[in-house]
């Protein structure tokens, strides 16, 4: 068969290969970035700093100024699996003093006396 009786020739057919390569190359892209994106900042969150990092904005949000402060002493341990909280306060700014909450230590596990604080 002759490139006469496919109507194609050589140099069309590389074209078109260009162009499923700069396709598949943009479908990766856009697959892979967000993945590995994703996974940089997971990696992030495992450090000191990232962790700490994960504690002031958790304490940001979900304070409410003037009336309800939350902070968190420390964050450890591998996230997302057996992240521990040290020291978490939860005060309520109206009423100096006054406590809601403040376990020494409270981990992510299905139960607290399993052993996941020290």
């Amino acid at each position: 068969m002759s490139h006469a009786d496919t109507g194609t020739s050589p140099t069309r057919r590389r074209g078109g290969r260009f162009w499923l390569r700069l396709f598949l190359a943009a479908v990766a892209t856009v697959v892979l970035a967000p993945v590995l994106l994703f996974g940089a900042a997971l990696l992030g969150l495992q450090t000191e700093s990232g962790q700490r990092f994960l504690a002031d904005t958790i304490e940001q949000l979900a304070s409410d100024p003037g009336r309800m402060e939350i902070s968190i002493g420390a964050l450890e341990g591998p996230l997302p699996h057996r992240l521990q909280l040290h020291e978490l306060s939860i005060r309520d700014r109206r009423e100096p003093g006054s406590h809601w909450i403040a376990p020494k230590c409270a981990g992510n596990r299905s139960s607290f006396s399993s052993g996941a604080c020290r």
